[in-house]
């Protein structure tokens, strides 16, 4: 079952739904809420807070408890002056979470393989043992043909005129004897525009099987298709556990199923906690695999340096709080304007940051300054840490390196993977420090000529 119309609330500042239709109103009182006080869905709140912080129009895809149900809603988050307009549609109600990516009783586990496409359908990621590798690059419907139920509908092509999820699909393929069972979920950029898929694809499992016949595709099962290399293979593996695990964290955080035991939140608090870091490792795995590659280019666009630098501490401000510790941005009138790739710009603002609110004692303050020079802009990004020994300002931009690996902290990747950014888009990363006095990483790249 699915909405036919699109649901609308207000918050205030302060994250109060001021104004909603009943609808959603229906929604806040099921999570134990009224209208006029705080948003109590976990999931659609993180949306709402990200739409403030950056400032921008964010869309999700995502699940939130309704009575006994699961909804699966796609959410685009609206920030105003003193507001943030919510606008839901594609309401589908899921009674299970097992529907959508669940194991249906009939398919082999053995061969599933999962995917994402863009809005052409065509595949441009792959995992798992059993993934074809002649799939990476071809349409969906060109891999899959795809069946009609009694009523003469296809769940695939009535999710893709729609931007939603589907699940249920049955689907044969020319050159392989099994029929195969797939399941999606939309995905959406940061405008809010539908920007493709990622499903599962299971093998339906029969008894009496025949063998393949020969000629037929070589589906993968010992490796993984040739693109990957052994640490991304490792990396999605785990990646798939993980995200069952954050997902099933989430729910008990989020008490979907009903009220918990405080003691029992807080075990799932840290149990999400935990997962997520862990995703992050594997992402900065992946992202080093990328920015090693020889085919690698970055973005090129105008960028308001300063403008980036303080949406990257706005990122960080719960972290930064959390650390005791504060961040002195760029004023809104140091205005200089650099090219480069925006994201990856951000995701190096981020590492440095990062790294300078982790190593900093509480109390302490992280300066953020800009200048010009030969037609570079510099960020000066200064913290007041431990400082780093000399011998050791070029080893902390090596793979896996960490100045001290006695301390927690991340993968030893994250200056690696900022300095190869940074040289990407025409300029670099460095460090200028001494052991007690504080460090100071120069972000440099190229200004903006008229």
């Amino acid at each position: 079952m699915t909405a036919n119309h699109n649901v609308w609330g207000r918050l205030d500042a302060v994250g109060r739904l001021t104004a909603a239709d009943p609808r959603l109103q229906s929604l806040q009182r099921a999570a134990g809420a009224e209208l006029g006080e705080i948003l109590a869905v976990p999931s659609l709140a993180v949306v709402a807070h990200m739409a403030q912080t950056l400032h921008a129009p964010i869309a999700r895809n995502i699940i939130a408890a309704e009575g006994l149900d699961l909804v699966q809603l796609h959410v685009l988050a609206t920030p105003g002056a003193d507001h943030i307009d919510i606008t839901i549609g594609g309401w589908t109600i899921l009674p299970h979470m097992t529907r959508l990516f669940g194991l249906a009783s009939d398919v082999d586990t053995s061969l599933e393989w999962r995917f994402a496409c863009d809005a052409g359908l065509k595949i441009t990621k792959l995992w798992g043992r059993a993934a074809p590798a002649k799939a990476l690059g071809l349409g969906l419907d060109d891999l899959f043909r795809f069946e009609y139920d009694e009523e003469g509908n296809a769940p695939i092509f009535s999710a893709l005129a729609k931007h939603v999820g589907f699940d249920g699909q049955v689907a044969a393929c020319d050159d392989h004897p099994d029929k195969f069972l797939i399941a999606a979920m939309p995905c959406f950029d940061v405008q809010g525009k539908y920007c493709g898929w990622r499903g599962r694809v299971q093998t339906l499992a029969h008894p009496n099987q025949a063998p393949q016949p020969p000629g037929a595709p070589e589906y993968i099962d010992n490796i993984e298709p040739p693109q990957l290399t052994d640490l991304q293979r490792l990396g999605q593996q785990f990646r798939t556990s993980l995200e069952l695990i954050i997902g099933e964290a989430d729910s008990l955080v989020g008490q979907h199923e009903g009220p918990l035991d405080a003691r029992y939140v807080e075990y799932a608090h840290d149990i999400l906690a935990a997962s997520r870091h862990l995703i992050a490792l594997i992402e900065d795995v992946q992202d080093a695999d990328i920015v090693d590659s020889p085919h690698f280019k970055a973005g090129c666009e105008t960028i308001d340096l300063a403008d980036a630098t303080r949406r990257a501490a706005s990122l960080l401000r719960v972290r930064a709080a959390d650390a005791r510790v504060s961040i002195e941005a760029p004023d809104v009138a140091d205005n200089i304007f650099v090219q480069g790739d925006f994201k990856r710009l951000l995701q190096i603002l981020i590492n440095i940051l990062g790294n300078a609110i982790r190593y900093s004692p509480h109390g302490a303050t992280i300066w953020v300054r800009s200048e010009i020079h030969d037609g570079l802009a510099a960020l000066i990004i200064a913290d007041q840490g431990k400082g780093i020994a000399p011998e050791l300002h070029e080893k902390i931009f090596s793979r896996f390196f960490r100045a001290d690996p006695s301390e927690l902290g991340g993968s030893g990747l994250g200056l690696y993977i900022s300095r190869k950014l940074a040289r990407a888009m025409g300029g670099d990363v460095t460090v200028e420090s001494a052991p007690g006095q504080g460090a100071r990483f120069i972000l440099t790249l190229p200004v903006v000529t008229d």
